[in-house]
């Protein structure tokens, strides 16, 4: 999976200052019927302005914030740059096939466009130009000679940039979910917004199995569920570890979390689980996040490149490794549920869905996986399960 990220850099100036940005955010979003809140947990929608002393641009990132399209971009560039008479640039990069630079400087009528990728593919019309860019960037000779090099990662271009625009690359390059990686929280700050509850989608989230894993628990190993949301926004989800090996404490499980994919990196949140009985008797392993963020089904008339790549973005994934008792680790079922729809809960198990016993999920294992020279060493045996 590659990179994907969107951001905004207005260049410094007198009108162009943090606090000024920030009235702008607050003004623009208001326009949109959001209004401000002072908690992450409560937002529908969160920016933050980063104003990093040795750089000569204030950034911004959002996690509402995606270009996607021309009318995104022109949505903040033209606007921005009129409203504080200064340089305003874009970036924006599709899972490292294609990456450009917009930037807009809106006193001087200027639209200047700079990319390095595959645009065809993302039906991406607009090309490099890059003479317009001499009046705008330091060393001309390095940004032309860094956009016209070809790089098996589009964002590559990014790593050198600095010299040219005086703007890291750890600003350029970063997104809303990837800020805590970098060391700018004492430059950054914060602004949250929520939409009225009547305005926002009524369809209720739904979670399904997106790459469901055919491979059994092992013991003292990582294992994954995955499942994806295929219907509105919500927050709020629930995690249950069921089945009758949790009573007795048979099968335990240590660093459970969260997984989530940012570019490159997975971004993993722990969480704790606690063992409670159910109302219909049976006892689980239980954890619950009332802020938890399920994000909206995909959009289907994305490409099939680009859906396939947001749904891994918007995966929910939980990760966990069993321990105790190895006779039953088959009887292991994770179940996902949103707060909003108690309806739209999946839940994992390696046979049940598919197989009417465990005698029969072992045939069929052991049939499909035995020619495979990387198969576990030993194939499963019938007698070792419960």
């Amino acid at each position: 999976m590659g990179s994907w990220f969107s951001n905004i850099h207005v260049r410094k100036s007198n009108n162009a200052t943090p606090s000024a940005i920030c009235d702008f955010i607050n003004n623009h979003m208001t326009s949109k019927n959001f209004s401000p809140t002072q908690s992450e947990g409560d937002a529908d929608a969160c920016f933050a302005i980063v104003n990093n002393p040795d750089c000569q641009w204030i950034s911004i990132y959002s996690d509402s914030l995606c270009f996607d399209s021309a009318n995104n971009i022109s949505e903040y560039g033209t606007p921005m740059s009129l409203a504080f008479q200064s340089d305003v640039l874009s970036i924006g990069c599709f899972d490292s096939d294609y990456m450009f630079l917009n930037l807009i400087d809106a006193t001087n009528n200027l639209d200047l466009w700079a990319s390095s990728g595959r645009a065809s593919i993302f039906n991406i019309k607009r090309r490099s130009n890059l003479s317009p860019w001499k009046t705008k960037v330091d060393d001309f000779d390095k940004f032309k000679s860094l956009f016209r090099s070809r790089s098996p990662f589009a964002e590559d271009v990014l790593y050198e940039i600095d010299s040219c625009l005086h703007l890291p690359q750890e600003q350029c390059m970063g997104s809303y979910e990837m800020l805590s990686c970098f060391d700018l929280k004492d430059f950054t700050t914060y602004l949250y917004f929520k939409l009225p509850d009547n305005l926002k989608s009524q369809e209720l989230p739904k979670l399904v199995q997106k790459s469901r894993s055919t491979m059994p628990c092992f013991l003292e190993t990582p294992a994954c569920v995955n499942a994806l949301n295929i219907g509105g926004e919500s927050k709020g989800l629930s995690v249950y570890f069921v089945g009758p090996y949790v009573e007795n404490d048979e099968i335990t499980f240590s660093d459970v979390s969260f997984v989530k994919f940012v570019r490159y990196f997975p971004t993993n949140t722990p969480i704790e689980l606690q063992k409670v009985q159910l109302p219909d008797g049976q006892w689980a392993y239980y954890y619950h996040d009332p802020n938890y963020r399920i994000p909206p089904k995909v959009d289907d008339n994305l490409s099939p490149i680009k859906k396939f790549n947001v749904e891994c973005e918007r995966e929910i994934c939980v990760r966990f490794i069993p321990h105790g008792n190895p006779r039953k680790v088959l009887d292991i079922t994770v179940v996902l549920v949103p707060d909003k729809n108690l309806a739209g809960q999946t839940g994992w198990n390696v046979w049940r869905l598919d197989y009417s016993s465990k005698k029969e999920f072992i045939q069929k294992y052991n049939e499909s996986h035995s020619s495979n020279p990387h198969f576990h060493p030993n194939c499963l045996r019938e007698e070792d399960y419960d």
